[in-house]
């Protein structure tokens, strides 16, 4: 059952153009069961004069249509014009309204070419038919929600049961990395004892060789040592005996030199009995002149003090001993000098007259014999001196050639004892290097034995790593295939979870839609029952309005069609102008715009100032700008005298070219000013709102 159909003036548009100043009601024509679909007709005020008279004569009981005004008068009201079109427009939508709720008159012909009711209960018939479908989409829509939301359970467990499985054989691969490092780690603990053992081996071989050549060594040393034994005891002996060559000789001279210096000593003994003798003689002469010359007592008592000074002296030089021969030459100077004293006193005895030359002769001799007794005793400790030297030096270097004596004879020993040595030494290593050989033997047969034993471990190990290298390749590639699938698996299953959760948006947009829209047709029925009178019959029981055959042209799809997207409906959209119509009382013509647009072809009546404004909109747009070429040139505006059939059917040839040339570009097809005078709104926000 098709809808019932509401009209209500939304708004009124004024005309200033001087020649025809008149004022356009904009008619919103909807669906009482579905308030959003809804078109737009514009009618003048006469045009409502017209279809009131034509229903008048038909039907009894018509509303009256609200009072009527000038237009100039409306103009010159200003801003009180805008409050008369208020009052006019509701009280216009009452009237309409009264006649829509009316069975009869609802049906009439001429409120239906009024209202263009034909086309729009065919619209109205689809969307109403499409809404009943969409109800059924939806639920079948909430069912495939349902499903997906079970699969994507089932996904989830999938996904988990994937995850375990991958966590599984990632755990595998690591067990498998796990033993595959640890072989590797046996391998190369087995390539280090073998290195090892290689290193050992050469080692040995190393010392062995270095040993052989220590036994070398060695036996050169043991030749060398004894040619230097042999020449050092040559040396020794050769030594010993210039020592003893030497020490003979100076022992000899040693003795010759204390035989020379006994006889010194046992003449310089001598001399000095010989001149203590002479010097009592002299003193007891020098007495005897002291009493006789009373005169020089003085310088005889100095000449007795400077003798007994002499005595002392000579007294001293033999215990000196070693100045005995000088002191015995000074001793006889001092005798010749007492002599020749005494002879001085024997002369002063005779002559007193030379005492005074006497005494000074006598002290003269005195100082004499002191300077002789000085020198004497400085020769005799110079002679002590260089005997004492001459023994010391003769005691050192015995002492020296002792210790010369004894170093050689402990060089001697030490020498021996090195021989001694160097031969046990010898002994030992030919015992060492007979037991060294026999120990490199056995080393050498024991690392033979474990250098094939390793390389056969080697070779074990290896072709064990090998294995597990193929293992663990495999468990790679397994591993990774296990990945790819999972990831695979995952992605699809991700997908699939969009798609569901786009699903579910999309869903829930259109039921929220839904809901909307039964808010609005909630509203939109509680306004309607308000318009009613009490004995007028429910909307709903209207029957649908038979459309007009004079109207409608081409085929229009089953009702049960599915109406397209926007961009579809765009791609199909056609344009016509069938015919042109003048209504009885109107100067101008009206051409019918056969519209066909996603398998709906409906109808719209325009004049030649809609398509006018239509352009000049499209120009300020911008729309003639992106337009690639020429825009297409409206055809221009002719005067109302010339406004004949023959002019009609030309101007409608050269305006259906216009609308042609606009809708074969997709950028006019998409622009709001073009989709508004086709009026258009409906379709694209219809499926807006379901997209």
């Amino acid at each position: 059952m098709l809808p019932s159909i509401n009209a209500e003036v939304t708004r009124v548009e004024m005309t200033t153009d001087s020649k025809d100043a008149h004022a356009k009601f904009v008619i919103k024509v909807s669906s009482n069961s579905d308030g959003y679909n809804a078109f737009h007709v514009r009618r003048r005020f006469k045009q409502f004069e017209a279809l009131h008279l034509s229903l008048s004569k038909q039907f009894n009981g018509l509303p009256s249509l609200p009072g009527k005004g000038s237009t100039i008068s409306m103009l010159s009201m200003g801003q009180d014009s805008t409050a008369l079109a208020e009052g006019r427009k509701e009280g216009l939508t009452g009237y309409l309204r009264t006649l829509l709720v009316d069975p009869a008159v609802g049906k009439a012909d001429d409120l239906v070419q009024f209202l263009e009711i034909s086309s729009a209960t065919e619209l109205f018939g689809r969307l109403h038919e499409k809404d009943t479908q969409f109800t059924f989409n939806l639920a079948a829509k909430d069912e495939e929600i349902e499903k997906m939301r079970i699969n994507l359970q089932e996904t989830n467990k999938d996904r988990s049961s994937a995850r375990a499985s991958l966590a599984r054989v990632q755990e595998d691969l690591d067990e498998s990395r796990r033993r595959a490092d640890a072989l590797a780690a046996k391998l190369e603990a087995s390539e280090e004892a073998l290195a090892v053992t290689t290193r050992a081996r050469d080692e040995a071989r190393t010392a062995a060789e270095r040993a052989q050549k220590e036994v070398a060594d060695l036996d050169a040393a043991r030749t060398a040592l004894r040619s230097d034994l042999d020449a050092t005891e040559r040396r020794a002996r050769d030594a010993a005996a210039a020592a003893d060559i030497e020490l003979a000789t100076t022992r000899s001279e040693a003795a010759a030199a204390a035989e020379r210096a006994r006889a010194a000593c046992e003449a310089i003994e001598a001399k000095a009995a010989a001149a203590a003798s002479d010097a009592s003689d002299a003193r007891a002469e020098l007495a005897v002149a002291q009493l006789e010359v009373r005169e020089s007592r003085s310088i005889a008592e100095e000449a007795r003090a400077e003798s007994d000074r002499a005595i002392k002296e000579t007294e001293e030089a033999r215990a000196a001993r070693s100045v005995a021969e000088e002191a015995a030459m000074a001793a006889a100077e001092e005798t010749a000098a007492a002599t020749r004293a005494m002879a001085a006193a024997e002369e002063a005895k005779g002559i007193a007259e030379v005492r005074a030359r006497v005494a000074e002769e006598a002290s003269t001799i005195s100082s004499f014999a002191a300077e002789a007794a000085e020198e004497a005793a400085k020769r005799a400790a110079e002679l002590t001196t260089t005997v004492a030297d001459l023994e010391s030096a003769l005691a050192s270097e015995r002492a020296g050639r002792r210790e010369e004596v004894a170093a050689a004879e402990a060089r001697d020993a030490a020498l021996q004892g090195e021989l001694l040595a160097a031969r046990d030494e010898h002994r030992a290593l030919l015992v060492s290097q007979a037991s060294h050989t026999h120990e490199v033997g056995e080393a050498e047969a024991a690392l033979r034995k474990a250098v094939g034993s390793l390389e056969g471990e080697r070779d074990h190990w290896k072709g064990a790593h090998d294995t597990l290298l193929g293992e663990l390749r495999a468990l790679r590639d397994e591993g990774e295939s296990a990945r790819r699938d999972s990831t695979d698996e995952v992605q699809t299953l991700r997908r699939r979870l969009e798609a569901a959760e786009q699903a579910v948006v999309a869903a829930d947009r259109k039921a929220e839609a839904h809901a909307r829209r039964t808010a609005e047709e909630t509203e939109r029925a509680e306004r309607l029952s308000q318009v009613q009178t009490p004995g007028s019959p429910e909307l709903g029981a209207t029957p649908a309005a038979t459309p007009l055959g004079s109207v409608r042209s081409g085929a229009s799809s089953p009702l049960g069609a599915v109406l397209p997207s926007p961009a579809q409906a765009l791609d199909a959209l056609s344009v016509a102008i069938p015919s042109a119509m003048r209504q009885s009382g109107e100067g101008h013509w009206s051409y019918c715009v056969a519209v066909g647009c996603g398998g709906v072809t409906y109808r719209v009546l325009k004049r030649y100032s809609d398509f006018k404004r239509t352009h000049e909109r499209m120009l300020t747009s911008g729309v003639a700008a992106r337009w690639m070429g020429a825009f297409p040139a409206l055809p221009p505006k002719r005067g109302w005298s010339t406004q004949d059939e023959r002019f009609a059917e030309r101007r409608r040839g050269e305006l259906q070219a216009y609308l042609a040339a606009l809708v074969s570009e997709p950028e006019t097809r998409a622009c709001a000013e073009l989709q508004g005078f086709l009026e258009l709104g409906l379709l694209l926000r219809r499926d807006q709102r379901e997209g």
